[in-house]
């Protein structure tokens, strides 16, 4: 990420570029953070040499599907990471769901999905999590946990 002082190009305050990203990240709604997740997602898998195929519903379970070198297929869900209660940042493995004033949530599985694509928009980074790893988890995973066990894209 780029650092320093300067005149922050998203919004044309001067400041520290980071504080200025946070900020413009921050702004976004949900929808917008999970389609620039998804734009980056695609966009890394692409210039990786994978052929990837989009979902049109918004509320599916699978975001995406790419196609390695090998010709396997992999069912993707992308996640953006998120601020949690003490700082850290996690992405959730649950899908919550609320219909006709009904709460539900949706553990992803391999039933569901081959992995997730868990997106961090401040570095412009995407792991690609088999769906087998998230299994011992609730419903979070911290960028710690992640950074750990993987390296991006």
């Amino acid at each position: 990420m780029t650092t320093g002082l300067g005149i922050c190009p998203l919004e044309g305050w001067i400041g520290r570029f980071e504080t200025c990203l946070l900020d413009k990240i921050y702004k976004m709604n949900t929808v917008q953070k999970g389609k620039s997740s998804e734009f980056l997602a695609i966009s890394k898998l692409l210039k990786k040499g994978y052929s990837v195929f989009s979902s049109v519903a918004e509320d599916s379970l699978v975001d995406l599907v790419y196609m390695e070198s090998s010709g396997k297929l992999q069912k993707a869900q992308v996640k953006s990471f998120y601020s949690g209660s003490k700082g850290e940042y996690h992405f959730k493995t649950i899908k919550n769901r609320t219909n006709s004033k009904i709460y539900s949530e949706i553990k992803y599985t391999k039933e569901f999905i081959d992995v997730f694509l868990a997106v961090d928009l401040l570095e412009n980074e995407v792991y690609i999590i088999p769906v087998e790893f998230t299994e011992k988890y609730k419903s979070t995973i911290s960028l710690s946990k992640i950074k750990e066990n993987f390296i991006p894209i």
